[in-house]
């Protein structure tokens, strides 16, 4: 039987743990399991609130790190039958960003903390556990971000096409892909996190439905300047960034010169910004796309895509046009890049992270 490979991904949004169980054939994909959990709301919010204040406890950290190391476990418990785990190779446990913190100088010392211990995800399941995916290739030189460029690139990429494989989570991430040469891979900037941000300290929603709220207001296009105007925006890749930048503190100070601003209006803003800065991004590299494919939790929004497409200049399509889901392929790409560790190859791109070389990617956590 093919080995089977367990991916577990909680994103910067914070609204679930994805788990899927698959089979990585050439070229297909079988998923045996796909399944979402719920992200335990008083750690969420814990969570937020500690990186908006960037005050957090030792015991704090070390609660979550537990807590969440069974949280991880017991979704696969409760989601894989015992049958079904012994023929699990590999888990890939993302676990969930606490500090994303890259080189520059401003950044010193670089790194990216995760926490969710892979220690008790394998002690519970018993089967080994790939972790701590990010922390390889910042300590040789990279950003640690994005790593899903490789997966884009073995799954979505096409001989004759130049595409953009964009993914819409708490932060866009963007692939350029020429055939099946890599060109470049980064962040382009806030996506789900600060829309998601902005409604719930607004009006206590989870996250706007379809954009409908941003639909209801006017971009404000001197906010949208002001915004643009972020050094982030005009630096060129290697980069990578997260809501520890582009959070609430950075859209208050955005909003001081505008006190007369509707916050309908300041959602608009906001999504037009994502769209703006993903097409923006592509543009000022000169990559002539063919097609842009859209995956993660940001193909919900209708508005969003809606603002994107009318950018873009080329067709726009989701993932899921390519027999892969927008919901879960982050989390099989988590799956895929354990499969690299067990495997001993590397799962980064330094085009994309700026690492000085190529790297296997995760600590293996292994049960007795």
């Amino acid at each position: 039987m093919t080995a089977r490979y367990i991916g577990l991904m909680s994103g910067t949004s914070l609204d679930a743990i994805d788990l899927v169980m698959v089979e990585f054939g050439t070229p297909a994909i079988t998923w045996w399991v796909k399944e979402s959990t719920p992200f335990p709301a008083d750690l969420r919010q814990a969570i937020l609130t500690a990186q908006s204040t960037r005050t957090v406890t030792l015991p704090q950290i070390i609660e979550w790190e537990f807590r969440l190391g069974e949280c991880y476990a017991k979704t696969i418990l409760d989601h894989v039958s015992q049958e079904d785990l012994e023929t699990v190779r590999a888990v890939g446990s993302h676990g969930q960003t606490l500090w994303h913190q890259p080189p520059g100088s401003d950044n010193p010392f670089p790194g990216s903390l995760q926490i969710g211990d892979p220690n008790i995800i394998a002690e519970r399941t018993g089967r080994p556990v790939v972790a701590d995916f990010r922390r390889m290739d910042m300590a040789a030189g990279g950003e640690g971000a994005p790593l899903v460029t490789a997966f884009h690139q073995q799954y979505l990429s096409h001989n004759n096409e130049r595409r953009a494989i964009v993914n819409l989570g708490g932060i866009a991430n963007i692939t350029l892909l020429d055939g099946q040469r890599i060109v470049a891979g980064f962040d382009s900037g806030p996506a789900n996190s600060l829309l998601d941000a902005w409604i719930q300290n607004t009006l206590q929603e989870a996250c706007d439905v379809g954009g409908n709220w941003a639909r209801q207001g006017r971009v404000n296009e001197v906010l949208l300047e002001a915004m643009l105007a972020d050094p982030y925006f005009q630096r060129m890749p290697p980069k990578s960034t997260g809501r520890e930048y582009f959070g609430l503190t950075w859209l208050r100070t955005c909003l001081e010169g505008f006190p007369e601003i509707s916050a309908e209006d300041i959602q608009a803003t906001l999504l037009e910004l994502t769209a703006v800065t993903i097409v923006n991004s592509i543009q000022t590299l000169g990559f002539d796309t063919d097609r842009l494919i859209l995956c993660g939790g940001g193909v919900n929004n209708a508005y969003l895509v809606q603002r994107i497409r009318a950018q873009a200049g080329c067709p726009v399509e989701s993932s899921e046009s390519y027999g892969l889901s927008p919901k879960w392929l982050e989390a099989t790409a988590f799956a895929w890049l354990a499969m690299r560790r067990v495997q001993d190859q590397s799962g980064n791109v330094p085009e994309s992270t700026g690492a000085h070389h190529a790297a296997i990617l995760g600590g293996l956590y292994q049960p007795i």
